[in-house]
């Protein structure tokens, strides 16, 4: 929400909307002679800060920024998490890293994803007084604040008319057994024959509290394409054309296995971790460009 107004007036309207800062949108002030953009709410996770600086760059004003991280130049942890959509798990540990960073301790840092150069003073692989955990396990570490991406694509494969209660009952034991977090899942896969099931389709249910969650439907042809090596079934195969639909369909967009075929009553699911490129923690610092270049093209 974008207000062409003093401040005040934009903080009076708001106010009885306000929520929650892991939801409320980014909410920015522009005074009526452009000479000052504000950012009043939801600074790092709305991305209210990179939307102050983009409108003061395009209307050569000036942004106001108060938030500490950004005031003393240090890592946000909220922001970084809100770049890569990751889901924070717990707000209180965050507050501590962001705390921990101002006074400038140092950082322990524990990824499951490739990462770029860290910052100074944070230290990859030492567990210290503070750290950050980025997985997709629900194991935690002690004392770490745990990151969770949208980084695992679940395969699936079912008999036809399965269950969709049943279905959803084994995808979530099938999570628990292997300790993965299902805030980290991002797709649902399989064959395409499959998209009219609705044990399949049900499954996004499951994860509806997260907008991200995607349903993808591979051709036999295409999921014949996926290299790897898979456990393939010759009955399958003569039903369908492809011997692997859960593997296969976890790794058709590059994905690796991280637990494989799973079978029985009919039903198949297999894990894959999928990201691309490396984690910059450069885009923790608000004086880098943010999200918000991505639903915002200003143009002189």
């Amino acid at each position: 929400m974008i207000f062409v107004s003093a401040a005040g007036i934009a903080v009076r309207a708001i106010a009885p909307w306000v929520r929650d800062k892991m939801t409320d949108p980014p909410v920015v002030s522009v005074d009526e002679g452009a000479q000052f953009v504000i950012p009043l709410l939801s600074g790092h996770v709305g991305g209210a800060n990179g939307l102050a600086r983009r409108i003061a760059e395009w209307l050569r004003s000036t942004p106001v920024i108060t938030t500490a991280t950004d005031v003393n130049g240090k890592f946000a942890v909220d922001l970084f998490a809100s770049v890569y959509h990751m889901v924070i798990t717990d707000r209180k540990e965050a507050k501590n890293i962001s705390a921990a960073v101002l006074e400038g301790k140092h950082i322990g840092v524990f990824s499951d994803l490739p990462l770029k150069t860290l910052p100074e003073g944070f230290i990859l692989g030492k567990h210290l007084e503070k750290n950050i955990q980025i997985t997709v396990n629900t194991e935690l570490m002690p004392d770490s604040l745990r990151l969770v991406p949208k980084a695992v694509i679940l395969g699936v494969g079912c008999r036809r008319e399965t269950d969709p209660e049943y279905m959803k009952e084994k995808v979530c034991a099938f999570l628990k057994v292997h300790k993965i977090d299902p805030l980290a899942v991002k797709a649902i896969a399989s064959v395409d024959v499959k998209q009219d099931e609705p044990a399949v389709l049900g499954l996004k249910q499951v994860f509806c509290m997260e907008p991200y969650c995607e349903q993808r439907f591979y051709t036999p042809e295409q999921l014949n394409q996926v290299p790897g090596d898979f456990k393939e079934s010759a009955f399958v195969k003569r039903q369908i054309g492809v011997g692997n639909v859960c593997e296969r369909a976890a790794c058709a967009q590059g994905g690796r296995l991280l637990v494989g075929k799973q079978a029985g009553d009919g039903i198949t699911i297999a894990a894959a971790l999928e990201w691309q490129g490396e984690l910059d923690f450069l885009k923790g610092f608000g004086t880098v460009q943010d999200k918000t270049q991505a639903f915002l093209p200003l143009q002189n």
